[in-house]
This record gives structure tokens, C-alpha cells and sequence, in this order.
């Protein structure tokens, strides 16, 4: 890079001034919205009146095998509550819609009925981004295609952030966090010597995608600053996961072989795994990345009274990796007399890489946590205040924002009333079932 090259920079840019109209669902189009909206966006979030789950009458009911602290299966995993109850509305009580879809405001719209396409373009004509993580389709059903939107809006800047992408052969096909670790092959790759696939215990290509979503805006956004026209953002969440699998892909194509599966083992450090500890479902999680580190572990169990983990073989990291089964087995009797968290301490002070496996309850009663004030509180409509992962990113000169999950509907009338409607212009939209704030019976 040439240093005497000065690049442009776009004056007065800030997300405080940024207006974002999110059409989304799951969790990767959710979480690049809150991210926008936490670092200070507006976010207004267009719901259908289905949009949350079933309608009224037909009943929400709880997981009754589901403890707090534990994660859901994930065909149950959008009918967690707090208290594992319901309530009443339990469109705006459902625990894995409001911790990734808070410091939004809520517009519950239904845009193919009476004057709800006037509405989206008044919207549009005073925003800034349309994001939506829906498939090609419905984006061209629903009228949010970039071509319609700059019309609207020259100055619109777009993103589709869609499963496989807006061209290809697969352009179409609708998809979900599961389906894309398949897709991407890393699945294939996850499991033990001898297994089958894993999936992971989450759909973790949302997660990817939705942060790779957030960032594409924003630089979206220093361009449109640059250049004052319209900017269009065609994101393929696979290709966003496949990124993280570059050295299998690479391995793959210089032996023209399948990635080996090797459980939580590695082939560059001996032993590694996760071995139980005290208590129900306890575990800790570590790895021998030298042969010194090696020397330092058999010290620690000796001095707890286990013998015979050193041997000349195991003293280097071939000897080891070939005895990786006998080590792990006495390693696991060695370890499941003390709790995690003590022997994290001393695995660490003994400079040997160490975590205790955390469950959420154990997350949210965390020390460290809690200093750093991850952990934020919220008071969220008809729940109360509860605890919630906060912003993980600190700076220096600039305070994020935070704020509760809107329930369904909850700014109609402020959204409606900022773009000139009046009271009784309103109250016909909710005659008509334009706007709502609860599911259609």
C-alpha cells in the first residue's frame, strides 16, 4: 500500500442519523439488525401479522422437559419462555425472538393489504437501508427488489442476505442455518473418528451470516457517502460459512480426500479433549499444546495421586497421539474428582490452556461476565426485567444503545403518526387489518 495515497473518507457519518427498514426472520437478518440498531441505527422492524408464530386460538405451549439454564432442541427452540410459561400474549414472551430482535421499533403491517404498499414507500423514501434475509422469491413477491426500491429511493442502499445468493443455480432454494452447515460441508467434516456428520448444537451459520450482514452495510453505507448514489448488497450466507472451513477445503484438494473427523482431538497437540468433572454434566476442556506443557500436566496429576500417565513414548507428540485413548482414560478419573472451575485455575496457573464447558445458567451468573457488564437487564413488555447478552464491543468515544424487544406492533401509532397520518387514518388501517399489534385469530 502506498502511504502518499490519501483515501477518501466520508464526512459526518454517523449510524445515529441512520434510518434501516428490516424485513426478517430467524436469526441472521435479526442479528445484523441489532447490531446496526445497537451501535446506534434506527431500526424499524416490518412485521407481518404472522410473523411471530401461530395465531390466536390455536395455543402456544411450552417444552414441559426444558430447564432453565439448558438450550432447547431446535424444533422447540422458538417456544421457550420465560418461566417456561406462555402467558397470555405469547407472541411478545417468546424467549428466542427477543434476544435477537431488541433496540428495534416495531411496525406489524400486512403491505398487500389497504394502503399498506403507500405506507412501505413513505417508509422507504425516508430511510437510508432495506434489509431482509428472505429468498429471492419472496423478496420479488413482497416488491423489495433493489431495482423497485431505487426508484423509490435513489439514494436506497439494499441488502439481500439470502442462503445461497441472488445468481447460481441454487439461487432459489430456501434454506436454514442446518441446511447451510450441510451445504457447506463442514457438517460432513464435524463428528469422531468413525462417525458419522455432526451438526453443531445451533445454527451457527446465521450467526456468520447476520455479522458478515451487519458489516456489508456498513461499508455499504461509506461508499454511498462517497459516491451519492444507491448501493446493492447481494450476500450468500453459505459463502460467508465456507470461509471458516479454508484449511479443509485446502486439504481436501491436495489429497483429493474427505477431511478426517477427529472429535475435539488436534492434529498438532496431545492429549486434547473434554474430560468430565464433579457434579451432573460437568466438563472441562484442555489442551497439551508442547511436551513441556505435557511434563507439567503428568505433575499436576501425580501430585493428586495418578500414576502411570508418564511413560518415554508419551514424551513426545506422536507418542501421545498414538495413546491418545489410554491417556484420555486416565486423565477422565483424574479430572472427575474436582470441580471445573477449581481445576481450570490450576490447569491455567500451570500455563496449560483450560476452560470449563459453561451452561447458559452458568453464563449468566458469571463473574467476569457480570464485572464487564456484559450481562444487560431489560424490561421487556409483558415479561418484566430480565437478563440478556449485552454488546460485546467497547469504545472508546462512542456508548452503544440497548433497549427491549418491541412487542408485535408496539410503534404503529408512533411510525404511522411521524409519516402524517392522523388518528382516524389510523384507526381505518386497523379496521382494514393494515396494522395490528396482535396474530389474526
Amino acid at each position: 500500500m502506498n502511504d502518499d495515497v490519501a483515501l477518501p473518507r466520508p464526512g459526518g457519518l454517523d449510524l445515529r442519523g441512520i434510518r434501516i427498514l428490516e424485513f426478517s426472520v430467524a436469526w441472521a437478518g435479526p442479528m445484523a439488525g441489532r447490531w446496526l440498531g445497537e451501535l446506534g441505527a434506527d431500526v424499524i422492524k416490518l412485521e407481518h401479522p404472522t410473523s411471530r408464530g401461530l395465531s390466536v386460538g390455536e395455543g402456544m405451549r411450552a417444552d414441559p422437559t426444558w430447564r432453565r439454564g439448558e438450550l432447547p432442541g431446535p424444533a422447540l427452540r422458538n417456544g421457550v419462555f420465560p418461566d417456561n410459561d406462555p402467558g397470555e400474549h405469547w407472541w411478545n414472551r417468546l424467549g428466542y425472538f427477543n434476544k435477537i430482535n431488541r433496540t428495534k421499533r416495531s411496525l406489524c403491517i400486512d403491505l398487500k393489504a389497504p394502503g399498506g404498499r403507500e405506507i412501505f414507500e413513505e417508509l422507504v423514501r425516508r430511510s437510508d437501508v432495506v434489509l431482509n434475509n428472505y429468498s429471492p422469491r419472496g423478496v420479488k413477491s413482497l416488491g423489495i427488489d433493489h431495482p423497485t426500491l431505487r426508484a423509490i429511493n435513489p439514494r436506497i442502499v439494499t441488502i439481500d442476505l439470502s442462503g445461497f445468493g441472488a445468481t447460481g443455480p441454487e439461487y432459489d432454494q430456501v434454506s436454514w442455518g442446518p441446511i447451510l452447515e450441510a451445504a457447506s460441508g463442514l457438517a460432513d467434516a464435524t463428528g469422531y473418528e468413525g462417525s458419522g456428520p455432526y451438526k453443531q448444537g445451533l445454527a451457527f451459520p446465521d450467526a456468520v451470516g447476520g455479522l458478515h450482514g451487519a458489516i456489508a452495510i456498513l461499508a455499504a453505507l461509506w461508499e454511498r457517502e462517497l459516491t451519492g448514489e444507491a448501493v446493492h448488497i447481494d450476500v450468500s450466507q453459505l459463502e460467508t460459512y465456507l470461509q471458516l472451513g479454508g484449511d479443509l477445503a485446502l486439504v481436501s484438494s491436495i489429497t483429493g480426500e474427505a477431511p478426517r473427523r477427529h472429535g475435539n482431538r488436534s492434529p498438532g497437540a496431545a492429549p486434547q479433549g473434554v474430560y468430565p468433572c464433579a457434579g451432573e454434566d460437568r466438563w472441562i476442556a484442555l489442551t497439551v499444546d508442547s511436551d513441556e506443557a505435557w511434563t507439567r500436566l503428568v505433575a499436576l496429576a501425580e501430585a493428586d495421586g495418578v500414576s502411570g500417565l508418564a511413560t518415554e513414548a508419551r514424551a513426545t507428540l506422536d507418542g501421545r497421539r498414538g495413546d491418545h485413548d489410554a491417556i484420555d482414560a486416565a486423565l477422565a478419573t483424574w479430572t472427575v474428582r474436582f470441580d471445573a472451575q477449581q481445576l481450570m485455575a490450576r490447569l491455567q496457573a500451570a500455563s496449560i490452556p483450560a476452560g470449563a464447558a459453561m451452561s447458559n445458567e452458568d453464563l449468566v451468573h458469571d463473574p467476569h461476565l457480570a464485572e464487564r457488564g456484559f450481562l444487560a437487564t431489560v424490561e421487556q413488555v409483558d415479561v418484566g426485567p430480565l437478563a440478556f447478552p449485552g454488546f460485546p464491543v467497547h469504545f472508546e468515544r462512542h456508548e452503544h444503545q440497548l433497549f427491549a424487544t418491541p412487542a408485535l406492533g408496539q410503534h404503529n401509532g408512533e411510525i404511522l403518526r411521524w409519516l402524517g397520518y392522523d388518528d382516524d387514518a389510523i384507526a381505518a388501517l386497523e379496521r382494514s387489518g393494515t396494522v395490528t399489534d396482535t396474530p389474526p385469530v
